[in-house]
């Protein structure tokens, strides 16, 4: 199992079991009820995301994961920062997702680096959300993603040089 696979099927089993606690909690008697809302924009995002994952391992195409996940990492940007003013467990996993979902959109947009076509249809569909999120105040931030992985799908990466064979004595 590759490890764009993982970590999507990782990403996948967090975010419904996060929709299930959710979705499970109620509304405790108040007026406002956030957790099951919460909890269905969660299931919605696993099933989209699943679809996602279908498509990559069906079709070998992983930039419908890569939006994907520039989209949901968007506004868990500024999610690490709350930790230094008010640490707690939601901020705690919210910061977790963000890294599993920035990991696995940079392993992506690895794999699509290869395919010329299709990089460069990821690459305006990442400039379009980019543009999208820089027109939100909430998600200015989440621009921060498709710029990363513009970067990962047109910069090679830098290869390792090879280890000197050891020389032979003649």
């Amino acid at each position: 199992m590759s490890r764009l696979v993982q970590v999507h099927l990782i990403l996948l089993a967090v975010f419904a079991l996060l929709a299930a606690v959710l979705l499970s909690g109620g509304c405790g008697g108040s007026d406002m009820c956030p957790g099951p809302q919460l909890g269905l924009v969660l299931l919605v995002i696993v099933i989209v995301a699943g679809f996602a994952l279908a498509i990559g391992g069906a079709a070998g195409r992983a930039s419908p994961l890569a939006v994907i996940d520039a989209i949901i990492a968007a506004p868990l940007i500024p999610t690490p920062l709350g930790m230094l003013h008010e640490p707690s467990v939601p901020i705690l996993i919210a910061s977790v997702v963000l890294a599993l979902t920035v990991a696995g959109a940079v392993i992506a947009a690895r794999a699509v680096a290869t395919h010329r076509l299709e990089r460069v249809v990821l690459a305006i569909v990442l400039i379009t959300v980019a543009l999208l999120f820089s027109g939100v105040a909430s998600l200015r931030l989440g621009v921060v993603v498709p710029i990363i992985l513009l970067v990962v799908l047109f910069v090679p990466p830098q290869r390792r040089p090879e280890p000197d064979a050891p020389d032979v004595a003649e």
